[in-house]
């Protein structure tokens, strides 16, 4: 199977090292396709050591539409639907993250909802129907689009998707354009219950454990059957690490008794 993996940068990857490696080791085809190859917070050592260890990965860096007036019409409708999501209920007691969402949002539809006519839940509704009516009508990109026919990947990945207005979902547009099988795989636990709202709905969700799974049902609006619950695989190392120490030779540098129980607090 020839994978196409889409990151914003390098760095969002690092939670699915030993995934991209599992691929790789059972004999899939994995294309990395990076945003930006020079972002501060990408690993460029991470990838050096995933192309050293598996033949079967390469990297390349995936376009996005021209910056242009159009790009940025769209940025703003993508920012007015997440905004959106932040004036329901579920959201009062996190009045952070709504005024998080605010600031980046045109300051139209921040007005525009703090009306009382449209800050009731019908009327919340009513524009949530609009500003989604207003994305469909989005045209594919071209340059993406003749991107993936290209590559010809039987499955792409994107991540992490759920920024506040989010560029990236261009590419589940364009590939359920050429009818490609989409997921997202969940990069990091507050992901669902903090960031935008998932739309053009992926083939297939993937969520580290149950709470997720609920998450993306109870808030994003997902059928059950599409979100699969796969672990946290950013911990996959840690069952490879084996002790460097006994019990006594640390206690013994710490300075702590090893006849009596001790509690780490990490924060």
């Amino acid at each position: 199977v020839r994978i196409l993996f889409i990151a914003r940068h390098s760095g969002y990857l690092r939670n699915f090292d030993s995934a991209i490696r599992a691929l790789a080791a059972g004999g899939h085809d994995v294309r990395l396709a990076l945003e930006r190859q020079d972002h501060p917070s990408g690993s460029p050592d991470l990838i050096a050591s995933i192309l050293a260890t598996s033949p079967a990965v390469s990297v390349t860096t995936a376009p996005v539409r021209a910056r242009d007036e159009e790009v940025e019409r769209v940025r703003q409708l993508r920012l007015a639907i997440d905004y959106l999501r932040y004036r329901e209920p579920a959201y009062r007691r996190t009045p952070h993250l709504r005024e998080r969402a605010a600031m980046r949002a045109p300051e139209s539809i921040v007005r525009l909802l703090d009306h009382p006519v449209w800050r009731r839940r019908p009327g919340r509704r009513a524009i949530g129907m609009a500003l989604r009516w207003l994305e469909q009508a989005v045209p594919v990109s071209q340059p993406i689009t003749d991107w993936l026919r290209a590559e010809k990947p039987d499955l792409v990945l994107v991540t992490p998707l759920i920024e506040l207005g989010s560029p990236q979902f261009d590419y589940l547009q364009a590939a359920r354009s050429l009818g490609l099988r989409t997921a997202l795989p969940v990069t990091s636990w507050d992901h669902l219950s903090s960031k935008a709202l998932i739309r053009m709905e992926p083939d297939l969700v993937l969520v580290w454990n149950e709470t997720q799974k609920q998450e993306a049902v109870e808030y994003h609006g997902l059928p059950p059957d599409r979100v699969v619950v796969t672990g946290a695989q950013a911990y996959d190392h840690w069952f490879t690490w084996t002790p460097s120490r006994t019990r006594e030779v640390f206690c013994a540098e710490r300075g702590l008794p090893a006849d009596r129980p001790f509690l780490l607090y990490v924060c």
